[in-house]
């Protein structure tokens, strides 16, 4: 799909950019990190989330959103060879901005990026395995994924993990 001009924001040389610059970078995006989050956001400001900001056509400077402190415990390259593009592996704490990471990491890169797609793999306890596929949503299922999820908070909680999983 061609994205129109009008969704453009920014364009920078990206020639420059390899596998092994990119791998370079990696580990200045690790651990304890400050983080500015994205202009599209439900963070506060002026009484407004940023996102109605946003959609409002009202222009909010980078310089005016506060940065926080998040946590990236593994950031992963996945090379490809069809530069730009490529993947990442990330597994980080709440209140990271996928989008604000990547939009970072081509700043650090000297050029600008953006996401392209996300799948959350993992929401605290829970991965992809614990999912219904939508063709076997019902009733029935998931009120029973419902009672699991239940059970192994419970058991997070204080309970027996052992008898959450069954």
């Amino acid at each position: 799909m061609e994205l129109g001009r009008e969704n453009v924001t920014s364009t920078k040389p990206f020639d420059h950019v390899t596998n092994d610059l990119i791998g370079k970078i990696i580990p200045q995006f690790t651990g304890s990190i400050m983080q500015k989050p994205p202009i599209y956001s439900a963070i506060r400001k002026n009484g407004k989330r940023l996102y109605e900001h946003a959609r409002a056509g009202e222009l909010v400077k980078d310089d005016e959103i506060e940065a926080r402190e998040v946590q990236i415990y593994n950031l992963e390259f996945l090379e490809e060879d069809s530069l730009p593009c490529f993947g990442l592996n990330i597994e980080c704490g709440g209140g990271t901005y996928i989008r604000s990471l990547v939009r970072d990491m081509g700043r650090a890169l000297d050029t600008c990026a953006t996401m392209t797609s996300l799948e959350r793999t993992q929401q605290g306890r829970f991965t992809l395995q614990d999912a219904i596929p939508k063709d076997e949503w019902s009733a029935e299922n998931i009120y029973a994924a419902v009672k699991r999820s239940n059970a192994i908070l419970g058991a997070l909680n204080g309970g027996d993990e052992e008898n959450a999983k069954k």
